[in-house]
């Protein structure tokens, strides 16, 4: 398994799966090649076999790293993929934060083994579901 930033030929596979795994997110081809090359966002992929395995995609703000989003197919879960593309975001030295819905339970205990802790609710909801904020702080 290789944690590398992506090329602009892999921005078809990373929408394909922004599409299954975040479908409120409206994104297109252009905008995810934007996203690779503004400097201001984080963008890793695992890569198996020349199979994209996931990704992350964060924020680089003045005092945090705010990750928009975290992404395994499902043959990959449970395997270390989403713990590796986290790790590489701590190379940043800066705070790590996150949105996660309340009923994701099984990224909520992936976030929580790496060390981030519960910090409230957020006000907003997401389809009517609550949104947990979490902040991992080792820094």
């Amino acid at each position: 398994m290789i944690i590398k930033k992506p090329s602009l030929k892999n921005a078809y596979s990373v929408l394909t799966m922004i599409r299954t795994y975040f479908p409120y997110v409206k994104n297109n081809i252009e905008k995810i090649k934007k996203d690779f090359t503004n400097e201001k966002n984080i963008f890793f992929i695992a890569v198996e076999k020349k199979t994209i395995a996931g990704f992350i995609h964060a924020k680089n703000q003045k005092n945090k790293i705010f990750i928009l989003g975290l992404a395994t197919l499902p043959e990959f879960r449970r395997k270390g993929v989403a713990s590796r593309l986290i790790k590489k975001l701590f190379k940043y030295g800066k705070p790590l934060t996150l949105l996660v819905e309340e009923e994701n339970s099984n990224a909520i205990r992936l976030y929580e083994k790496i060390g981030f802790k519960k910090k409230g609710y957020s006000r907003k909801t997401l389809y009517g579901k609550k949104i947990i904020k979490m902040r991992f702080n080792a820094f």
